[in-house]
């Protein structure tokens, strides 16, 4: 404790009546200094950090000379400053301080203040990550999101620039339902410390880009008809990005036709029956809710018991058909071609029909068209009453301008 005292004198009255003296002493609390950081107790290396010694409660204002200390030690043994800067604050620096000074006007040294910790963390690195990628398409729906590596334990608002339009948010992430080719561009983020100027580093620029719907191209290395028993592979090719699940349709594009495989772009068809025969498509999709890729085009799997005993021979044999041109269609054995019929699968009308169902007229095993339309377009082959199969043929018929 401090003692302040005081004395009043009484003066005499009579002569024969002696003064007396009054002395009162009064007691006081010794003042105990207070040690504040700035701009916080945790701060990020190569900040600028001001410690102040300042008297809260107690008599009188505190004065220099001030004692710094750093986990117990003496750092500053005589300073007149009532402040402690460090211009730029290394991890060397984090540790407890305290200090104490003189009470101004009495010359007595204050209490040492309580240790008040000091914490130092590397300045947290922004990372922008964009599901499922940073290749889109049309209509996905997209997540940016800014992540903080490094820092301490502090409260951040985000701050998100697309080519430099910026916006801010208390959430690192945020969703674009569906993308637009608005949304193009570079993107970047860093944090902020709630209700201060003190910033993450930034994060490197990351580069958005917005497509057309993918169209997969499926395909196969079957080369004719596959034979029952032996194993058939199916390839749902998609270049772009990553993340896709495929699905796989057989003789129609409905969910009742619909076989997924999870990340494989391959479905496999093993052992192959001659029901499974037929016309194939494929598709992707990826996220929730599923964006849908366009369906590829059609694949024909023809399936037969044994090497086909007869060959659908076009004639006339030519690479490209017009409308108007006559065609004969011939399923030619190697003994008696007897029993086979000309089926085809019409790409316009997606169907499986007969020749005598109106599209040509049947002669023995022979198939007649007096004149090809853009509709026969398809897939011929020639099919026995037991289901056996020929090898598939492709016909197209081309418009006479395409090829001028």
């Amino acid at each position: 404790m401090f003692k302040s005292f005081f004395k009043s004198t009484q003066t005499k009255t009579h002569p024969l009546q002696s003064s007396v003296l009054n002395i009162y002493f009064i007691y006081t609390e010794k003042p105990t200094p207070v040690v504040n950081i700035t701009p916080a107790n945790q701060v990020f290396r190569g900040e600028s950090v001001t410690l102040s010694c300042e008297l809260q409660g107690g008599v009188g204002e505190i004065e220099g000379p001030y004692i710094w200390n750093k986990n117990g030690n003496t750092v500053s043994p005589s300073s007149t400053e009532q402040q402690l800067i460090i211009q730029s604050v290394e991890y060397s620096d984090r540790g407890e301080y305290s200090c104490s000074g003189t009470v101004k006007g009495i010359g007595r040294d204050s209490n040492t203040s309580a240790a008040v910790t000091l914490t130092v963390f590397e300045k947290p690195t922004a990372v922008l990550n964009i599901k499922p990628g940073n290749r889109v398409f049309r209509g996905e729906t997209v997540t940016i999101r800014c992540d903080l590596q490094g820092g301490g334990d502090f409260e951040w608002t985000y701050n998100w620039s697309q080519n430099s339009v910026s916006s801010s948010s208390t959430s690192n992430q945020y969703t674009i339902s569906s993308v637009t080719d608005s949304h193009w561009g570079d993107y970047y983020c860093y944090g902020a410390v709630k209700g201060t100027t003190r910033y993450s580093h930034y994060s490197a620029a990351v580069r958005l880009t917005v497509s057309e719907t993918p169209k997969p191209e499926l395909t196969s290395p079957l080369k004719g008809a596959a034979l029952i028993g032996n194993p058939v592979t199916l390839y749902c090719n998609l270049k772009q990005s990553a993340g896709w699940r495929f699905y796989w349709f057989k003789h129609t594009q409905t969910p009742e036709s619909e076989t997924t495989t999870e990340t494989h772009s391959s479905y496999t068809i093993r052992p192959v029956n001659v029901s499974d025969g037929g016309q194939y498509w494929c598709r992707a999709g990826r996220g929730d809710p599923v964006y849908y890729t366009h369906y590829s085009d059609a694949l024909w799997v023809n399936v037969t018991a044994s090497s086909s005993p007869v060959s659908l021979i076009v004639s006339p044999s030519r690479s490209q058909h017009f409308p108007l041109d006559p065609l004969s269609l011939i399923c030619e054995g190697q003994s008696s071609s007897t029993g086979w019929r000309v089926r085809r699968y019409s790409l316009s009308e997606s169907k499986v029909s007969d020749c005598s169902s109106g599209w040509g007229s049947v002669t023995g095993s022979t198939c007649n068209i007096s004149y090809l339309i853009p509709t026969d377009t398809g897939v011929y082959w020639c099919e026995s009453e037991s289901g056996g199969g020929s090898n598939p043929v492709n016909i197209t018929v081309h418009s006479k301008s395409s090829t001028a």
